[in-house]
């Protein structure tokens, strides 16, 4: 009967709120909100089982608040909440700003409308809890490629702290694929609280987390080192002050099938976002490069000092050069010493064009150079190859427009579009031909691979 089926589901709830999730939601944090909202037609039930020791007029001796919600996400940008603890409360958030390269997740929204989640699991006195009601807050947040992920926002409660806005950090950080270690802060009555913990996520479908609330208190009181798991000399007022524990779950799903991600679409978001990291890791390393020449100058040593990994990628297209050369040319030891030159990242990058520009170079070290940044597929070597192709010597120019093909893409297009006109009447068929097949398709797959060096 379907009045059966609803009461499965309240017992099914309740149970999960028992065992609890964070009052910071989908985000994975104890307290604060952070900007992540869920994706569309995405539900989360979850809820929070605490424990601490207080002595208000209402709540004396050890304590064990619990809270169960569920949680909606809808278009990808807003997520609406009901919790439920001591009575019901509704909450808001919606993000203003998605998080793409360097520019970080901006949310707003509001939590505790009508009741406080935050009182209850805090022991709140019943003559304060209406204080903590209709909080708003606006965050911000940004991921990293080492599995770091960094939040900040304020918080405002409209009748507690004189109605000011009030800080709060989030840190969380991966360690291997399922495990992760979150700690958040936050201002409330002129004070700072901290909370640690772990969580564990499977598939991301469940999460299950354990903490620390109040850290310091466990290790300070009344001016005095050591380890406490209650007051030394009275009971704390709320779970504000009092160290404590939390237990967390939460289960997330789809409402409609049609809205999960399917196979395909999970690889794309995942390349995507292997993509980034990438590209950002390749920012730090040319970075680090920077500060290696920096290092170099100060020291005296003269501005066109080649770093130490320059010299290395120097070896390995040697290597590389040698490999085609030897008569028992090994094509998977020279793919792998590719592989490293390109591992190198910025040095090697500065130096492949340097060599294929330079035409006292001997024509095997050109070619095999401009091959290799065909084979890297990047387009920051488009205009490198453009250069080269204006040079006057035909095997080089031929091996360049080559290598432009390969690397595709629009800038690629555009230049083989000009060059049409401009190179020597000898390469005018490859040029339109490379053209031509770039023209139809976007696909860089169907130029034809680079010719053997012989």
């Amino acid at each position: 009967m379907p009045w059966l089926k609803c009461k499965k589901f309240f017992v099914v709830l309740v149970f999960i709120g028992i065992n609890g999730f964070a009052l910071g939601g989908a985000d994975g944090f104890y307290h604060i909100a952070a900007p992540a909202v869920l994706p569309h037609s995405a539900y989360q039930i979850y809820g929070q089982l605490g424990w601490h020791r207080t002595a208000n007029q209402v709540y004396e001796g050890s304590q064990i608040p619990w809270l169960s919600g569920v949680r909606l996400g809808f278009n990808n940008f807003s997520e609406f909440s009901v919790d439920y603890g001591n009575k019901v409360s509704l909450g808001a958030k919606f993000q203003l700003m998605a998080e793409a390269g360097w520019a970080p997740q901006w949310s707003f929204g509001m939590r505790g409308i009508f009741d406080s989640p935050e009182a209850h699991l805090h022991s709140v006195a019943s003559a304060d809890i209406s204080s903590y009601e209709n909080e708003v807050f606006t965050a911000l947040g940004k991921s990293f490629a080492t599995g770091t992920s960094l939040v900040g926002g304020i918080s405002i409660l409209p009748q507690r702290d004189d109605g000011k806005a009030q800080p709060y950090i989030g840190i969380s950080q991966n360690i291997g694929t399922k495990l992760s270690v979150v700690y958040d802060a936050y201002r409330r009555d002129q004070a700072f609280h901290h909370n640690l913990g772990i969580q564990y996520v499977l598939r991301e479908v469940f999460t299950l987390g354990f903490g620390l609330t109040e850290l310091p208190r466990y290790f300070y009181q009344d001016g005095e080192l050591g380890f406490y798991m209650r007051a030394t000399d009275k009971e704390f007022y709320d779970g504000h002050d009092a160290p404590g524990l939390w237990f967390s779950l939460s289960l997330t799903g789809f409402m409609s099938e049609k809205a999960q991600l399917k196979t395909a679409e999970r690889i794309r978001v995942l390349d995507e976002k292997s993509q980034k990291q990438q590209s950002e890791m390749e920012l730090l390393a040319e970075r680090l490069d920077r500060a290696e020449m920096q290092i170099a100058e100060m020291r005296g040593e003269s501005p066109d000092v080649v770093s130490a990994k320059e010299k290395q990628a120097e070896e390995l297209l040697n290597a590389i050069v040698k490999g085609f050369q030897a008569v028992n040319w090994d094509a998977r030891s020279n793919k792998m010493r590719q592989d490293s030159l390109l591992a190198l990242g910025e040095p090697a990058f500065r130096m492949l064009p340097r060599v294929a520009l330079k035409e006292s170079s001997a024509n095997i070290y050109r070619e095999t150079a401009i091959r290799i940044m065909a084979n890297s597929r990047q387009e920051r070597f488009v205009e490198p190859l453009v250069q080269v192709i204006a040079l006057e010597n035909l095997p080089i120019q031929r091996e360049a427009l080559l290598a432009l093909a390969k690397i595709g893409g629009e800038k690629a297009i555009q230049h083989l579009s000009l060059l049409r006109n401009t190179v020597p009447l000898e390469l005018k068929d490859l040029t339109e031909e490379l053209w031509q097949t770039l023209n139809k398709s976007s696909d860089s797959q169907k130029i034809p691979p680079l010719p053997a060096i012989q």
